[in-house]
């Protein structure tokens, strides 16, 4: 118990050595700054003349200086920090703008700028600490840039400042707290084709792009209207009617597509963590494709705090989908299966369960077989390192025959499926 108490107090201690040791620096240079203007005024009274009194008045000055310096020389400072964006894409370089106000005018012969570093950017760069020499200036400026920024939410909280004299006797800090926050997207990379297993589009919406135009889906014709294609025209009754006539289709359903991402901790180690960044990117780019084709989609994340969306479409929709995707994290206790089985219920009849995970253990298989019995339509996207041997059991052709798609997708390859323009997941 006594080991864990000092444990415990350690860093409290350490703070505490470090503030004890700059007070005795500064007790320090007082006293000989002190014992300095006795000694010259002692000189100055018994010696006389120019240059006693002169020594005199420069120790005074020097000390006068010294003191306001460590006591209003950071006080009337403001900082203010700007971002050549604040909605980024994972891999692009953000460039920071922090400007220093010094309304009180003192002169500060360096200013020493420490900007606050978030969490995950701490070993991208090393170029937020800055020194500037403002002296007189009212306003300054200083630039830096972090270069490809990791997926997530960046949090800024506060900006120190240090400064000192000339001579490196005594330095003063201030912490000014500057709350900022920039979200950086998922990458989401081409997708050339995806044929889902809901091939005959029966979801829950009407589809605004009809895929089933044939001669068995026209239901009538009507008056032509700017627009409508000419392989929709009805020629016959075009010439019956002298004027053009328009075939009119069934409006078919579309797919409405559910992902449920795979966010279970023991499933990505640190070692893997780039194996779970591979899958966030494959989820946005999946979800990119399906609202180009006019699919509804919607996103359940079972992480820190439950988010998720209905089945939507729109710009709208989709940002709200990436910043599900910016946030997301392997910090989930809850099984896989759990999570999908537990949504269930909430979803419309015809809906698409779109699984992308890493797991290549037995507790996909149950999941599968249990989401056969219920006769849900699913999909799974399987992220996987290429040296992991045991996805054997995985039998893709019987599960094909089955009516679910399962997409092997090896980590290895990533960077030359998109060098080759994209991925493309075939029946």
């Amino acid at each position: 118990m006594l080991f864990l108490r000092k444990l415990r107090f350690q860093p409290l201690f350490l703070n505490d050595m470090e503030k004890g040791h700059k007070m005795k620096k500064y007790n320090y240079t007082k006293a000989v700054f002190i014992g300095l203007l006795l000694i010259t005024f002692l000189y100055g009274k018994f010696q006389g003349g120019f240059v006693s009194w002169f020594l005199f008045y420069s120790i005074l000055l020097l000390t006068l200086y010294i003191l306001i310096l460590s006591r209003y020389a950071l006080r009337g400072l403001k900082i203010e920090r700007s971002f050549s964006k604040t909605r980024l894409i994972a891999g692009d370089d953000l460039e920071i703008t922090i400007k220093i106000f010094n309304h009180f005018g003192f002169p500060l012969s360096y200013l020493l700028i420490i900007d606050d570093q978030p969490i995950k950017m701490k070993s991208l760069h090393d170029k937020n600490k800055q020194l500037i020499y403002p002296w007189f200036r009212s306003i300054s400026k200083i630039h830096y840039t972090v270069p490809k920024v990791t997926r997530g939410i960046h949090y800024w909280e506060k900006i120190e400042l240090v400064t000192g004299d000339l001579f490196g006797l005594i330095q003063t800090k201030k912490i000014i707290p500057s709350f900022s926050e920039v979200m950086v997207y998922p990458k989401s990379y081409p997708i050339q084709q995806w044929h889902s297993r809901n091939v005959r589009n029966i979801g829950a919406s009407f589809s605004q792009n009809r895929t089933n135009e044939d001669a068995a889906s026209v239901i009538g014709v009507r008056e032509y209207r700017t627009g409508d294609r000419f392989h929709r025209i009805h020629w016959k009754q075009s010439a019956k009617s002298m004027q053009l006539m328009t075939k009119e289709f069934e409006r078919n359903l579309t797919n409405d597509f559910m992902f449920i991402f795979d966010q279970d901790k023991k499933k990505y180690p640190i070692e893997k963590y780039g194996l779970f960044e591979r899958a966030v990117e494959l989820t946005a780019s999946l979800v990119s494709f399906a609202i180009d084709q006019r699919f509804t989609v919607g996103i359940l994340s079972e992480g820190k705090g439950r988010k998720g969306t209905s089945l939507a479409r729109g710009p709208e929709h989709v940002m709200k989908i990436f910043e599900i995707l910016a946030m997301v994290e392997p910090n989930v206790d809850i099984p896989l299966e759990q999570t999908v089985l537990n949504e269930i219920p909430y979803l419309p009849y015809g809906t698409t369960i779109v699984i992308v995970t890493s797991d290549v253990g037995q507790e996909l298989n149950h999941l599968l077989n249990e989401l056969l019995v219920r006769k849900i339509k699913v999909e799974v996207f399987l992220v996987h390192l290429e040296e992991n041997k045991s996805m054997s059991w995985i039998d893709i052709d019987r599960y094909k025959q089955l009516g679910i798609a399962i997409h092997l997708i090896p980590l290895s390859n990533w960077g030359e499926i998109m060098r080759n323009g994209g991925m493309s997941f075939g029946r």
